[in-house]
């Protein structure tokens, strides 16, 4: 096991970011329960990022309806200006 897993392993998981457990996993030879944890954790990450980028485009559609909702009762109203 190298040096760096025994310094970066007593971190919490928040500290470590994707690319550090990435090079964690292709420049040490980490125990089995360390490689387990460092790919959940890498789970995890994506796991969140995703959720975050559909959040993110979900609350962009709606942005765009509500917009197409008001643009259609301001023309319904008369004021719709070209």
């Amino acid at each position: 096991m190298g040096a760096t897993t025994l310094l970066l392993l007593p971190l919490p998981l928040k500290h470590l970011r994707a690319p550090t457990l990435l090079l964690l996993l292709l420049l040490t030879r980490p125990t089995r329960a360390q490689f387990l944890l460092m790919t959940s954790a890498l789970r995890a990450l994506s796991l969140l990022f995703f959720s975050l980028f559909l959040a993110v485009f979900a609350l962009a559609a709606r942005a765009l309806r509500l917009g197409a909702r008001a643009r259609r009762r301001d023309a319904a109203a008369g004021q719709h200006r070209q």
